[in-house]
């Protein structure tokens, strides 16, 4: 735009040189002068620095008037040149016609971003010159003037081409960047979506193992410390205020931990549980005092609705000296765990831990590869009724015979074969072992057969039990299926709708350990329960549990009320077995009465195989 003024104001001097002395020079200076100083305005109004400094806004308004602007100074330059045409002679004449020419087709060309404004500069620029050329009557008139139309019709086409090249190139680039926009934030959110957990905004697992790496492959004067976390009580948060509530606790903690001090770096690791790096310049004993710190600020209270919630931490620690990141990760896990198992402490990682982990190793590595059908052994261990000394039902127990006759209880290798997927396989040997094998004594009696969340919710397994033809010796009504209160609770509905198949089915179902759990009776009645056995924890040390026995007494008297039976496990002692039978047990399990034992150690026994209430076996008592 600034070098078509230019053009023009260059025209306008040479034009009015051409006719100084032809004319008047008041005459020029009154007709030359405003055209100048208006082209000069213009001019410098859409110099680039000057365009720069205007809002988008502005010069939007600005081009809307440019076909007007731009088409009102075209015909006072037209209209000046027409003014002087008359008292020209030939040559100034012929400057006139070359210049005006000159001017339109200029105007086209620089103004053909705006058709409207190159239109209207034509329009007032070849119309009047060729109406003036044939009126006067000028020697090269027609030829001027067809020379201009057609020259102006193909410059306009040019123009009118150039333009819309221009706009396609404009939309063509602006698709380009929306497409490049959108190509970024779908980036963008995918790397949240990778990197970035949703819920808290801070590193997802992935995110935060690999930092992890990174931080293991960097050299470092100290490395750093390797903490996981899982709250304690957050359930509860969820079930009695819903999912909002527990979002809330998970963002809060997620806010407090990042900006916890000496944190280096931190993460969610799914649910609710956290993984962080503590800066590893400080030492085991304010590594510890830092996470119970942050053990009690996640411990705060969190406002929620007008409530106020609460959860607890457990803090796994390992310094990752020398270790893999897998390593690492490995044991800090096997420190949270314990950590739980204290009551949400913090708990390091140490050596004996480390002894315990490569034994625990060991024997995962043999029983990847055992042949659990040669090396199961099952046991029994009879249910009494304290009254009569009568063997009221027995519970089969297994033994694993490892390699070496190692014998392993079951809290070791029960969650081994949950981990490796062989709880059915293990669970169907001990059944039928424990039917071909039933001491005589038994065969009249009901069989406990303890069964895993894992076995409860896989229907291939429910339905072996339906089907099968193991149960020959023996009738399902003689059967009680065992599961803890955790199991049932873990396997939710589908848990439920199983175990109601199997009492249709003809099965009877006790719900094991009843007490330690986080269930309750409200909850348990509605359950297809026929029996509760409860946890021993309730009647040890019976000199100084009180409330353990008060509690003991309350069960029974609500399972009464809802038609269910009760047996005390873990008796183990005639204080204990005297103490329940006072409160109304009469079903009891435990060393008291007798500690489990093989099919031939009681075919051995001879009969009767109950003689043992004055005999109390101080042996440890394992599932």
């Amino acid at each position: 735009m600034p070098f078509v003024y230019a053009i023009a104001i260059v025209n306008l001097l040479l034009v009015a040189n051409a006719f100084h002395g032809t004319v008047s020079d008041i005459h020029l200076f009154f007709a030359t002068g405003p055209l100048l100083v208006i082209a000069s305005l213009r001019a410098i109004h859409w110099h680039p620095w000057a365009v720069a400094r205007r809002s988008p806004e502005k010069i939007s308004r600005d081009l809307a008037m440019l076909p007007v602007t731009g088409t009102a100074i075209a015909t006072g330059l037209m209209l000046f040149g027409l003014s002087l045409y008359p008292y020209g002679d030939t040559q100034q004449q012929s400057l006139l016609h070359y210049i005006a020419t000159l001017t339109s087709f200029v105007g086209i060309l620089g103004l053909n971003p705006s058709p409207k404004t190159a239109l209207g500069m034509t329009v007032v620029s070849v119309v009047p010159s060729i109406t003036m050329f044939l009126y006067i009557g000028h020697t090269n008139a027609v030829a001027i003037s067809v020379t201009m139309v057609s020259v102006s019709m193909l410059l306009l086409l040019i123009a009118r081409a150039q333009y819309q090249g221009l706009i396609d190139l404009i939309r063509s680039k602006t698709a380009l960047q929306h497409r490049e926009l959108e190509a970024a934030k779908l980036n963008d959110r995918l790397h949240k979506q990778a990197y970035i957990d949703d819920l808290t905004q801070i590193a997802n697992r992935r995110s935060f193992f690999e930092s992890f790496e990174t931080q293991l492959s960097q050299p470092a004067i100290d490395e750093p410390w390797l903490g996981l976390i899982d709250l304690d009580g957050f359930k509860i948060v969820n079930d009695l205020f819903g999912h909002r509530a527990g979002d809330t606790v998970l963002t809060i903690i997620a806010k407090r931990l990042a900006d916890f001090p000496d944190v280096i770096c931190c993460g969610r690791l799914g649910g609710d549980e956290f993984g962080f790096l503590l800066m590893g310049s400080l030492g085991k004993d304010a590594a510890v005092n830092q996470c119970e710190e942050l053990v009690r600020l996640i411990a705060e209270p969190i406002p929620f609705q007008q409530q106020l919630l609460t959860v607890q931490a457990s803090i796994g620690l390992r310094k990752t000296a020398g270790l893999a990141a897998s390593a690492c990760i490995e044991r800090a896990d096997w420190a949270l765990y314990k950590a739980k198992q204290n009551g949400g402490k913090v708990t390091i990682f140490s050596v004996e831990d480390e002894v315990v982990m490569q034994e625990k190793a060991r024997i995962t590595q043999l029983f990847d590869r055992a042949d659990l059908a040669s090396q199961l052994e099952v046991v029994y261990q009879p249910i009494i009724d304290f009254d009569s000394g009568n063997i009221q039902s027995v519970e089969v127990l297994a033994r694993w015979n490892a390699v070496g006759g190692t014998i392993i209880m079951p809290d070791v290798f029960i969650p081994m074969a949950e981990s490796t997927h062989r709880t059915s396989e293990l669970t169907k040997i001990i059944i039928a072992k424990a039917i071909i094998e039933l001491p005589e004594i038994f065969s009249e009696k009901s069989l406990h057969i303890n069964l895993s969340v894992k076995d409860i919710t896989n229907i291939d397994f429910v339905n072996w039990l339906l089907e099968s033809d193991v149960f020959e010796p023996v009738s399902r009504e003689q059967v009680l299926l065992e599961l803890t209160e955790t199991a049932i609770l873990t396997g939710g509905a589908q848990a439920a709708a199983n175990l109601a198949l199997l009492r249709a089915g003809g099965f009877r179902i006790a719900l094991d350990d009843f007490g330690v759990g986080q269930s309750s009776l409200s909850r348990i009645h509605k359950l297809p329960l026929d029996q509760i056995k409860i946890d021993k924890s309730f009647c040890d040390d019976a000199s100084s549990n009180e409330h353990g026995w008060a509690i003991v007494a309350t069960i029974l008297a609500l399972s009464r009320q809802i038609g269910l039976e009760c047996v005390l496990e873990g008796v183990e002692t005639e204080e204990q077995a005297i103490q329940a039978r006072s409160l109304g047990v009469r079903l009891m399990q435990g060393y008291y009465f007798s500690k489990p034992k093989s099919s031939s150690q009681f075919n051995d026994a001879g009969s009767p195989v109950f003689n043992s209430r004055q005999i109390a076996l101080h042996e440890p008592t394992a599932k």
